[in-house]
């Protein structure tokens, strides 16, 4: 999925907070516990009121409301791939920004340590504070100017990351222009 340069390691991955994935998945609960009233309803009072015949009317509200279930599946699905396939990649070279944008369509970026000018945190609320999520800035002297990388976990503990690997990779480039000149 991920091209490394030679000699280049993982040093960290991280993704969005749990926390984001558990409220939009919460969005679809109601949906879900309404269809299983209706289906328990349908079936308790012999579907007089919803048949439109008789005789088939309760098998055919349980298979719309089935085919309504498996549809809240897939989207719960997409919901968990995308909150999955969100990732920031720290190596010892670069960072590297994916960022899933539908199901088939992902935006990867990249930079490289030695441009990265400042990294910022933001952490706004309690709830943000006390489970440890927020969002990551990362300003650069590059053509993207600046990574935002919102409802990341961990966010000091990246940033405290990504400031090593700069601080090393500037150290490393000081060193090779010393030797050049």
């Amino acid at each position: 999925m991920i091209d490394l340069e030679k000699n280049e390691t993982i040093l960290l991955q991280a993704r969005r907070h749990w926390f984001f994935l558990v409220t939009k998945l919460f969005a679809l609960l109601p949906l879900v516990i309404i269809s299983f009233v209706i289906i328990f309803f349908t079936e308790s009072s012999g579907a007089e009121y919803f048949s439109f015949t008789q005789k088939n009317g309760t098998a055919f509200i349980v298979f719309l409301l089935f085919t309504w279930l498996l549809f809240l599946w897939v989207i719960a699905f997409i919901m968990w791939t995308n909150f999955y396939l969100d990732v920031l990649i720290v190596t010892d070279h670069r960072i590297i920004n994916i960022e899933q944008k539908a199901l088939f369509a992902r935006e990867t970026s990249s930079l490289h340590l030695d441009k990265v000018q400042d990294v910022s945190v933001e952490v706004f609320g309690l709830l943000a504070t006390f489970l440890s999520f927020g969002n990551l800035k990362i300003q650069t002297a590059g053509e993207v100017g600046e990574f935002i990388i919102k409802g990341i976990k961990n966010p000091d503990a990246t940033k405290q990351t990504i400031l090593e690997q700069h601080e090393k990779a500037m150290t490393k480039l000081r060193t090779v222009r010393i030797e050049n000149d």
